[in-house]
């Protein structure tokens, strides 16, 4: 019994249906100098709850019939005294309810079987947050914020407090010799569809955001710490929301700065799987950096940069990725920054070109069309290639604006030689995933085409075969759409994704275009000739016209010629060219007596190997 003087021990009430659990979960707390006492129903908590209020109620998330969170509520809504502090108690198999019963008042979370060290230290951990709170004062609030403690019902910090208690933690571990970790957390969204996230209303992405995420962070760092950091010493792990779509994890005394990556892991685990968002089946797509003091830094501010640093290198490496900071990323993601902010300006500043490679008919090897493709002529970079800022256009969104822009100048172009006398030829322009899988893809591109007075049979659209595999159903629809308006249709790059007969014969394509990885070494390579060989038969056997790509020498025309492929393009007749040279490959179907081969040949200094 204690004196008259000291205080009297904390009342734990156990609520658990198994009398075996509640027992062994009572008899833990004793030994540790706890006044327990032990509930085996619903009716019985309430009713122990009302006539002599608890510290704490140790509860578990399937207690009574109506489970754990509506107990947790209806204790929390008792009317008059003091509410205690609540601890959920939950399986392996339990999902789904730590929201709610954050939403519902519990404080802290234990997976059971429960490990009697952190048994004592979540109770005594929890009871300290309830008596910090003194029912909701703004004074104890205040000071709850300053000592780094969540607030009931605030499960999140802002920035500029997130940034003011990892300052704090950082004296801490440097006078204990422990390490501070900072995991950044990158959220984007993409619909499993293949379409573009733009398609989701950004409202709705905010919902999730806001109700789903954190719920899902906290899931990760209860995990974490129930099966890494199981002993009391662990401190106070602190989750913030920085951005719309970011999150910060500041974990203050880690021994090892390598324990942060598990906790990395998990996070990613339960914020990847498929969710419903805007009623469309969407995936996030999370990306995570860790920067750490005394590794690092020792400054908060530049550790959470570093952290957003080398979440930023992780998302380039794809999604569900996890990268520790090193020095060379800030160079990386420098450059990167400066190239996306240049990228974002370069329309306006009609820093962008469209070059034009010839497609030659076989066997006469007269013009039959273009292809167009994009060039960007940096300010002071120079001219900057496709295979760096085309990713970076899709990566960003800028890429439908961009290829919008691609396709009128290539249509305006076609239509200008039309208008000087020149012979209608096939303009070929690429399009990207994120625009075909635009909901107005149809009305952007007969809009282009109305807008600019260019006939649809002479426009010829290049997708690849991945894009076409995201809701093969959807797809169907959207390219007969086109069809219908009279454009024709093409496969980019055939060979290297699926190459199913049985998909191709249901899409209404008129070309199969051979990926130039394939016509490389068809002279060589016996497996590169062969799939060359069976592209074209499969070609012809659908009654599609089949155009060989990255022609560099003769051998391979001879090689294409006796396959009686279709059509060729590629650097042993020119390499894109600015207009006013591919200009004079028009020239040549005017003038009947000149030899298109040999006006092709001098029409462009003669490159190979270089970037289409």
């Amino acid at each position: 019994m204690p004196s008259s003087d000291e205080p009297e021990a904390p009342l734990v009430l156990v609520a658990d249906t198994d009398s075996s659990v509640a027992g062994a979960l009572a008899g833990t707390l004793a030994a540790a100098g706890f006044r327990v006492d032990e509930v085996l129903d619903g009716p019985a908590l309430l009713e122990f709850c009302a006539a002599t209020p608890p510290d704490l109620v140790l509860l578990d998330v399937r207690f009574s019939i109506e489970g754990g969170v509506a107990a947790c509520r209806s204790i929390r809504e008792l009317p008059g005294g003091r509410a205690p502090a609540i601890v959920m108690l939950h399986g392996a198999d339990d999902d789904d309810w730590i929201q709610p019963a954050c939403e519902a008042g519990a404080l802290e979370f234990l997976a059971k079987p429960v490990h009697e060290a952190l048994l004592r230290h979540r109770v005594a951990r929890a009871l300290a947050w309830a008596s910090e709170q003194a029912a909701d004062s703004p004074a104890a609030q205040s000071g709850q914020r300053a000592s780094g403690k969540r607030i009931h019902g605030e499960p999140l910090v802002d920035a500029t407090e997130f940034l003011e208690l990892a300052s704090k933690s950082i004296p801490a571990a440097r006078a204990d010799g422990k390490h501070v970790a900072i995991l950044a957390i990158d959220l984007d969204f993409e619909c499993r569809d293949g379409s573009a996230r733009s398609d989701l209303h950004p409202a709705r992405i905010e919902d999730y955001v806001s109700s789903e995420v954190p719920g899902r962070i906290r899931r990760a760092v209860l995990q974490f710490e129930e099966m890494e950091l199981p002993g009391p010493a662990c401190g106070e792990i602190l989750v913030g929301r920085i951005a719309p779509t970011r999150f910060a994890v500041l974990l203050p005394d880690l021994d090892r700065v390598q324990d942060a990556a598990k906790l990395g892991t998990r996070i990613l685990e339960v914020l990847e799987p498929a969710v419903v968002i805007d009623g469309r089946d969407t995936r996030p797509s999370v990306s995570i950096g860790i920067a750490s003091f005394p590794t690092d830094g020792d400054g908060a501010r530049d550790l959470i940069d570093m952290a957003e640093t080398a979440a930023y290198c992780a998302r380039q490496e794809g999604r569900g990725n996890l990268q520790f900071y090193t020095a060379s990323m800030s160079r990386w993601a420098f450059e990167r920054l400066t190239l996306e902010n240049s990228l974002r300006q370069a329309l306006e500043r009609e820093e962008f070109l469209v070059y034009y490679q010839p497609r030659l008919e076989l066997p006469s090897r007269r013009v039959v069309g273009f292809e167009a493709l994009i060039r960007w002529k940096h300010p002071q970079l120079g001219m900057v290639s496709p295979a760096q800022f085309i990713p970076l256009a899709e990566e960003t969104g800028l890429i439908v604006p961009i290829g919008k822009w691609v396709l009128r100048t290539a249509c305006m172009q076609a239509r200008l030689w039309q208008k000087r006398g020149f012979q209608p030829i096939r303009m070929s322009v690429n399009l990207s995933a994120v625009q075909f899988h635009q909901p107005s893809i149809v009305d952007d591109v007969n809009g282009i085409l109305a807008e600019v007075g260019y006939d649809p049979s002479w426009l010829e659209l290049e997708l690849t075969e991945s894009m076409l595999m995201n809701d093969v159903d959807s797809t169907i629809d959207r390219l007969k759409s086109l069809k219908r308006s009279g454009i024709q249709l093409s496969i980019d790059d055939f060979g290297t994704g699926y190459s199913s007969l049985s998909y191709l014969k249901r899409f209404p394509i008129d070309s199969l275009k051979i990926d130039q990885s394939f016509v490389r070494d068809v002279t060589s390579s016996p497996d590169d000739a062969a799939i060359a060989t069976s592209i074209i038969l499969m070609g012809h056997s659908l009654k599609l016209n089949v155009v060989a790509e990255g022609v560099e020498d003769e051998s391979q025309l001879a090689f294409l010629q006796v396959l009686k492929c279709n059509e060729v393009q590629g650097y042993l007749f020119s390499p894109p060219v600015p207009p006013e040279q591919a200009e004079r490959f028009l020239t040549v179907l005017t003038e009947p007596d000149s030899s298109p081969a040999d006006v092709a040949l001098a029409a462009t200094p003669h490159r190979r190997g270089g970037e289409e």
